[in-house]
C-alpha cells in the first residue's frame, strides 16, 4: 500500500516542524488531552464516478473533489482522505463490479460479493445496486487495510489507492506587526466548526488557561482566510502567539475552555493525539492601526510653509508657518510639493531633529512611529513620546520656514472653538477659530441656551465647513442684537453628511454638537456688546474702542494701557480672560450665571450649561438625568419640550 501523510498547514516551514511538535505536546500535557484524541471523523461526502474503458481500463469520468485524481485518468491513483465520506457511482454496472481491496487482494468493499468492511458500522456502506452506486465512510482502520480498487472480471481495471491522513482542523499563523490589540491569522481550518484562540507565550510554560488573549466568534465548519482576532489586553510588548483552534463542545456557540478549567470546548486534535497549533512572531508597531490623516503641503518662496489642503483639522489653509496640531495615535502621510527643494523636519524646541527628510531624526527607526520617506511624500504616527518631543516643523534649508506643533491627546475633542469678548455692529460676531476634525458646522447661540432651549438660542450658522482649522470666522446672526450680552459659539457636525445644517428643523436629532470626553458640548462664550449701544455693567467691555472685532486675542489697550490677553486671563489690566478690567470695569460674571467661563470645553461652566442644554432633548443623557440637573437648581425641561 502506498500511503501519503500530509503535512499539517501549521508545519509550512521545514525548520519549525520540531519546536510546533514540541509546543503541541506541551499544550497537551497542560490541557491533559495528550493521546486522547477520539473519533474526529468528517462527514462531507465526495463523489467520485468510474466507467469502463472496454475491458482494459477504469477511467474517471467526474469527482466533486479535485484532490482524489485527475478527470479523464485511465486507472488513476486515487488520493482518498482518512475521516471522508465517498459515494461512488459505477457507470460501468455489473459489467464490471468495483471491488476495494488490501495488498493481499482481500475484498474490503465489493458491489458483487459481501466485503469484509461492509458491517462495520463506522464505514456505514450503502449500496444501490440498481444505480451502482455505493457509499462508505473512509475510518482508520479501513484506511490501514485498503490498496487498490478493481474489477471483479477484468485484472487490468486497477488502480492503486493513495490513503491520506489529515487533521480535522489546521491554522496558518504569519509573523506580523500590529498596533497591539489586534492580530490576524492567515488561514483556519474546522472541520466541525467552532473557535479561533490566540494564546500568549504563558502557553510555552504549561498554562493554556491563563494564556488565552483572544478568542473569535463562533465559526461554522469551513476554511477562513484574513480572521482577525481582537486581544482582551493589548500587548505592550512583543511577543510569540500561538494559534488554537478549539471545538464548540457542547455545541452552545460559547466558548467556554477556560472558565470550565479545560472541560468543555477542547482544542482541535492532530492525527497524534495532540492540539493543532501555529506560532507567530508578533512585534508591537503603534502606528499599524492608527486613523490616518493626509495633509498636504508647499513652500512660498523660501519664506514659509502653508497647508494647502488636508482631511481633518490640522491647520488653517494657505496660511504662511501655521500652528500644525497633530493628534497622538494618529497617522499622517504629508505630501511636500516643495521636497526636493524644501526637505520637511520635525524637531524639538532645541532644535534637535526628531525626523527629518534630511537624515532621518531620532525617531525615524522607532518602529511605533513608522516613518517613510519617498521624497514627495512622508508618513510618520504620533506617538506619546513623539508628541513630548515635538515643537516645531521646518525646512532644513531655509530657517524661515518655521512653524510651530501643537499636539491633541488621543481621546481630546475632535473640535474646538475659541472667542473673546467684542464689539460688533449687532449684525454678526467674529469666533477667533474653529477647528472641525470631521468638518460640520459653527453655530452661535444667545443666552437661551443656558435656560436648557438649545433649539430657540441658535443665533446664527456658518455654511457648511469641510474638516479644518478656520480662524476670524464671521457669522451673520439671523436676528441682530441690540444690547451687550453672552453668546456662544458651538461646533457641530454634520450627520447625517448632506452639507445642510438641520439641528433645529429636526428638533436635533440631526447634526449633534461635538461632545468633549466627558459628553458635554464643546462651547466657548464671550461677551459681546454692541457698537453705539450704551454701556451696562456686564463687565469686558468698558465702551472705548479697546477690542478688535477680529481679533484673535481681543488686543485692544484699554485705558492704563493694559494690553488685553482676551481668553488666557494671563493679564491683569485690560479684557481679561475672567474679565476683571483694572479701568473700572466690574466683575459681573463670577456667579456663574451669563458669560466669563473662559475656554469651556468641560463639563463645569458653560460647557456643562450646553451640555445640559443638549440632555433635554435625550440626545445623549436619559431623561432621569436631566430631572437630577433640575434637582440641583437647574430649569428642569422634559425630553422633547420646547
Amino acid at each position: 500500500m502506498q500511503e501519503r501523510q500530509l503535512d499539517d498547514e501549521t508545519r509550512r516551514r521545514s525548520d519549525r516542524r520540531q519546536f510546533l511538535g514540541n509546543l503541541a505536546r506541551l499544550v497537551a500535557l497542560g490541557t491533559g488531552l495528550g493521546g486522547a484524541a477520539g473519533s474526529q471523523d468528517q462527514q462531507s461526502a465526495v463523489t467520485v464516478r468510474l466507467d469502463n474503458v472496454a475491458a482494459d481500463a477504469w477511467k474517471l469520468v467526474d469527482t466533486d473533489d479535485g484532490t482524489v485524481a485527475s478527470v479523464g485518468a485511465e486507472n488513476p491513483t486515487l488520493a482518498l482522505t482518512v475521516g471522508t465520506r465517498y459515494w461512488f457511482v459505477n457507470d460501468g454496472g455489473s459489467d464490471h463490479p468495483l471491488e476495494f481491496r488490501d495488498g493481499e487482494y482481500g475484498r474490503l468493499l465489493s458491489q458483487a460479493v459481501n466485503g469484509e468492511f461492509e458491517d462495520e458500522e463506522a464505514v456505514d456502506w450503502q449500496a444501490d445496486d440498481e444505480a451502482h452506486e455505493y457509499a462508505f465512510t473512509l475510518t482508520e482502520e479501513l484506511a490501514d487495510r485498503m490498496e487498490n480498487y478493481v474489477c471483479r472480471f477484468h485484472t487490468s481495471m486497477f488502480g492503486e489507492i493513495d490513503i491520506i491522513r489529515e487533521p480535522p482542523a489546521a491554522v496558518a499563523f504569519q509573523d506580523q506587526s500590529t498596533a497591539g490589540s489586534t492580530v490576524t491569522v492567515d488561514s483556519v481550518r474546522l472541520d466541525d466548526g467552532g473557535f479561533l484562540t490566540i494564546h500568549d507565550s504563558r502557553l510555552l510554560d504549561g498554562q493554556p488557561r491563563e494564556s488565552v488573549r483572544g478568542v473569535s466568534a463562533a465559526l461554522d465548519p469551513g476554511t477562513y482566510e484574513g480572521i482577525e482576532v481582537t486581544l482582551e489586553e493589548a500587548l505592550a510588548e512583543d511577543d510569540t502567539l500561538i494559534a488554537m483552534p478549539h471545538r464548540d463542545e457542547p455545541a452552545d456557540g460559547e466558548y467556554r475552555f477556560v472558565e470550565s478549567g479545560g472541560d468543555e470546548d477542547p482544542p482541535y486534535l492532530d492525527l497524534d493525539g495532540n492540539p493543532v497549533v501555529d506560532t507567530a512572531e508578533v512585534a508591537v508597531d503603534a502606528g499599524q492601526d492608527a486613523p490616518e490623516v493626509s495633509v498636504s503641503i508647499d513652500n512660498v518662496g523660501v519664506s514659509a510653509w502653508e497647508v494647502t489642503d488636508a482631511d481633518a483639522g490640522v491647520a488653517p489653509l494657505n496660511r504662511e508657518n501655521p500652528t500644525l496640531r497633530l493628534r497622538v495615535g494618529t497617522r499622517y502621510t504629508v505630501e511636500n510639493g516643495g521636497w526636493s527643494s524644501h526637505p520637511l523636519a520635525v524637531r524639538d524646541a532645541d532644535g534637535n531633529p526628531l525626523l527629518t527628510q534630511s537624515d532621518g531624526g531620532a525617531f525615524a527607526d522607532d518602529p511605533a512611529v513608522g516613518w517613510t520617506d519617498d521624497g514627495a511624500t512622508v508618513a510618520f504616527t504620533v506617538t506619546e513620546d513623539l508628541a513630548a518631543a515635538a515643537a516645531n516643523y521646518v525646512c532644513t534649508v531655509h530657517p524661515s520656514m518655521e512653524g510651530t506643533i501643537e499636539t491633541l491627546g488621543a481621546d481630546e475633542p475632535a473640535a474646538d472653538a475659541t472667542i473673546t469678548d467684542q464689539e460688533s455692529d449687532g449684525e454678526a460676531i467674529v469666533v477667533d477659530s474653529v477647528r472641525l476634525d470631521d468638518g460640520g458646522f459653527l453655530t452661535v447661540h444667545d443666552s437661551r441656551l443656558l435656560d436648557g432651549q438649545p433649539l430657540e438660542s441658535v443665533r446664527g450658522v456658518t455654511d457648511y465647513l469641510p474638516p479644518g482649522v478656520y480662524e476670524d470666522v464671521e457669522v451673520a446672526l439671523d436676528e441682530p442684537i441690540a444690547e451687550e450680552q453672552p453668546l456662544i459659539a458651538m461646533p457641530h457636525r454634520d450627520e447625517p453628511a448632506d452639507g445642510e445644517y438641520r439641528f433645529v428643523e429636526s428638533g436635533g436629532e440631526d447634526d449633534l454638537p461635538y461632545l468633549d470626553t466627558g459628553g458635554a458640548a464643546v462651547v466657548d462664550d464671550a461677551t459681546v456688546a454692541v457698537a453705539g449701544a450704551e454701556d451696562d455693567e456686564t463687565g469686558g467691555v468698558d465702551g472705548d474702542d479697546d477690542t478688535d472685532s477680529g481679533a484673535g486675542n481681543a488686543n485692544g489697550d484699554d485705558a492704563d494701557g493694559g494690553d488685553g490677553t482676551g481668553s488666557d486671563g494671563t493679564e491683569s489690566d485690560g479684557a481679561s480672560g475672567s474679565k476683571d478690567s483694572t479701568d473700572g470695569g466690574e466683575q459681573a460674571t463670577d456667579d456663574g450665571d451669563g458669560a466669563g467661563f473662559g475656554p469651556a470645553a468641560g463639563a463645569a461652566g458653560i460647557g456643562g450649561l450646553a451640555a445640559y442644554a443638549v440632555r433635554t432633548l435625550d440626545l445623549r443623557r436619559e431623561a432621569a438625568d436631566v430631572k437630577a440637573a433640575g434637582q440641583n437648581g437647574e430649569r428642569s425641561v422634559e425630553p422633547g419640550e420646547n
